[in-house]
């Protein structure tokens, strides 16, 4: 018995089917497509957060009363001003303006670590992440910075692969471009939003020019405040 074959009008309808099908379930799998940017985003934030809480919560590493000059003071507040090694076998090499730099590179097993005194500590991670963080001070200011590159060092902030983190004083993590803020605000959506371009536009992000100015709750620190004792010499 002869089997029926297709002929080549019934292919072409086929196939034309199967093309309005595509078309039409292309765009809904697209947005069901998660967006690898934010999670890699969300996973540097959480890292940050969870380990920075974790050092602060410390005492043998950021001590709550701190001596700089004839002064002592009470820094329970914002512990992260305390740049004095940690009282803490692990941690004793981390001092000065790199402390948060270096305790972080210790704490994530980083590797190529680089210091660069006094403020910048780079290193990176087995998961393809490069870390560079910076102490910035002055008057009655201070805070950290955290830029995290997701592309072994190729990473770009306008193509989303690159962030950066504000740290501040008592240990809370800021994003600072407006991308940053969008996701994180969003966190519990993973999937990619086709109108992410005009979202990020209600964020404002954060300027660090601004922040070294001193900014309540983010970058000011009211030292007479803390005074705790005056020494006499």
């Amino acid at each position: 018995m002869k089997k029926k074959a297709f002929t080549i009008a019934e292919l072409l309808i086929t196939l034309g089917i199967l093309g309005i099908i595509a078309a039409i379930a292309a765009p809904m799998l697209s947005n069901l497509r998660p967006d690898s940017n934010k999670i890699s985003f969300l996973k540097a934030y959480d890292t940050i957060a969870s380990n920075t809480q974790k050092i602060i919560s410390d005492a043998s590493i950021y001590a709550h009363v701190y001596k700089e000059g004839n002064k002592y003071y009470n820094v329970s507040k914002y512990p992260m001003i305390n740049t004095d090694a940690p009282n803490n076998q692990t941690f004793d090499s981390c001092s000065g303006y790199t402390k948060y730099g270096c305790l972080m590179a210790n704490v994530l097993d980083g590797d190529n670590v680089k210091t660069t005194l006094p403020y910048y500590v780079s290193f990176s991670t087995n998961n393809g992440f490069k870390w560079d963080i910076s102490c910035n001070t002055g008057t009655k200011v201070f805070f950290h910075t955290v830029s995290v590159d997701f592309d072994n060092g190729k990473g770009s902030y306008a193509k989303q692969t690159r962030f950066s983190f504000v740290v501040t004083p008592s240990g809370n993590v800021l994003p600072v471009e407006p991308y940053g803020q969008m996701y994180l605000a969003t966190r519990n959506d993973y999937k990619k939003d086709k109108d992410a371009k005009t979202k990020v536009a209600e964020y404002t992000g954060i300027s660090i020019g601004t922040l070294m100015h001193g900014v309540e709750d983010i970058s000011y620190v009211p030292m007479e405040d803390l005074v705790l004792e005056y020494l006499e010499y």
